[in-house]
């Protein structure tokens, strides 16, 4: 995975109107991985949120 792909989501999400419903695997897909996996999926999440992009379900705290 290249930071330019990540780079090119929050262009595709302006285009596309401020909104882009994915799945996990269109996810995995871009992030180049085969599972979801615990650290895999907080990458995910990492690289959206340092290009401010939010998503849902937000990961849920365990207290």
């Amino acid at each position: 995975m290249t930071a330019a792909q990540w780079d090119n989501l929050p262009k595709l999400i302006e285009f596309s109107g401020g909104y882009l419903s994915w799945n996990v695997s269109e996810l995995l897909a871009l992030d180049g991985a085969r599972a979801a996996g615990v650290r895999i999926i907080e990458r995910i999440e990492q690289e959206l949120a340092d290009r401010n992009i939010g998503h849902f379900p937000p990961r849920r705290k365990l207290t």
